[in-house]
């Protein structure tokens, strides 16, 4: 009987533990998902996407150039989006989150300023966040690292000869080895890939609708993406695309209005310079 009370008495301790510090973490401050990019960095930043910007920001209100702080997706704590001054810190909170060596999806529920009405008719708003891990090579150029995926065993290494050599091996995975490159092409994607900084830095997407009417877009930057932008989306300015080219016969519904601001979108497309072979950094001296 003593035991029993011992252990029953542990148990709500433990429980009241959890309790408390789950009630200190919902009291306390929330960390910012968004972080500050100094003036300065922003505009080289800017100017090095300066073409994607024009693109991207097409139907964008207002914009700025953040950095996203990437560990609190790694964990499962409530965290804010503020993205700008004058818009009150959103509170987001995990409800799913599906984590790869490569790449992480996190879904979590928006907490906005109509949610007292929200929960009274049952109605939730959800954001989805991705995450992708970048990875470097000698020059400090990026690529995805979904991209950089062995085909055979990093236990292997090419030497200065070419000639793929097998690494001390941990114990118990000798029988799982594999064989080693042995096209030249194989050779020398295997010798990329082992010099390569894997998990450089990463790069975050996202999009939130507020039942406000607002609409905010996350976006990493094409040539630096481990920074982003987030712009407010202008409604006065999305452009009704067609998603497939119209079939002979077929009438094209949208109104003058709308076709003309197609046709302004496109010119603005066709007259941007083409970026063919520019590198993608992790930042900007």
């Amino acid at each position: 009987m003593t035991r029993h009370r011992s252990s029953l008495l542990l148990c709500l301790t433990l429980l009241l533990t959890s309790a408390l510090v789950h009630a200190q973490r919902q009291a306390g401050p929330v960390p910012e998902l968004l972080e500050q990019v100094d003036p300065y960095r922003a505009q080289r930043l800017a100017e090095y996407n300066s073409v994607f910007l024009q693109e991207a920001l097409y139907t964008a209100r207002r914009y700025r150039i953040v950095q996203a702080n990437i560990d609190l997706l790694l964990i499962d704590d409530d965290f804010t989006i503020t993205p700008f001054e004058d818009v009150a810190p959103i509170r987001i909170t995990q409800e799913s989150v599906q984590r790869t060596e490569d790449v992480v999806y996190w879904h979590g529920r928006v907490q906005t300023a109509l949610q007292p009405q929200l929960d009274a008719y049952g109605i939730n708003i959800f954001t989805s966040i991705s995450i992708y891990a970048w990875d470097l090579d000698e020059s400090g150029t990026a690529s995805p690292s979904l991209q950089n995926r062995f085909t055979h065993s990093p236990s292997w290494r090419i030497d200065e000869s070419g000639v793929p050599v097998l690494e001390t091996v941990p114990e118990g995975e000798a029988g799982i080895v594999g064989p080693p490159p042995q096209t030249p092409g194989d050779i020398e994607r295997h010798r990329r890939l082992k010099n390569l900084e894997r998990h450089a830095f990463y790069s975050a997407t996202a999009e939130i609708s507020l039942p406000e009417g607002a609409r905010y877009v996350l976006m990493p930057l094409e040539y630096t993406p481990k920074y982003s932008v987030i712009y407010e989306v202008d409604r006065d300015k999305v452009i009704q695309m067609l998603i497939d080219p119209l079939l002979p016969g077929e009438v094209d519904t949208r109104s003058e209005s709308e076709k003309l601001k197609v046709a302004r979108y496109n010119a603005l497309i066709e007259s941007l310079p083409k970026e063919v072979g520019k590198p993608v950094r992790e930042d900007i001296e």
